[in-house]
């Protein structure tokens, strides 16, 4: 996957607590510019790097969640709006229920 289709929304870059549950908290290597976007401090390294004791940094595609708005969701995950404001999930995985 390439990330040519990255918003730079950096909300796959939000850390997990201990039990593996979405957080506020974002990445220390994850930086915000004035126009919204984000960007990785080490962006060229940062695949396999130690982000903390059970997070390791590793691709969006095995991610356990899609995020709103985002260009790589597999629509197979459970969806979340991330931020420093919180977290909040938006619908879960699979498709809508039959309104018939």
């Amino acid at each position: 996957m390439s990330d040519d289709k990255c918003l730079r929304c950096g909300q796959c870059c939000y850390m997990p607590d201990a039990a593996g549950n979405m957080t506020a908290t974002p990445c220390r290597y994850l930086r915000f510019n004035g126009d919204g976007t984000t960007f990785c401090a080490i962006y060229e390294n940062r695949i396999g790097t130690r982000l903390a004791p059970n997070v390791v940094c590793g691709l969006r595609s095995r991610d356990r969640f899609d995020y709103e708005g985002c260009p790589y969701n597999t629509g197979a995950k459970p969806v979340y709006r991330v931020g420093r404001n919180g977290v909040r999930r938006i619908f879960t995985a699979g498709p809508p229920p039959d309104c018939h």
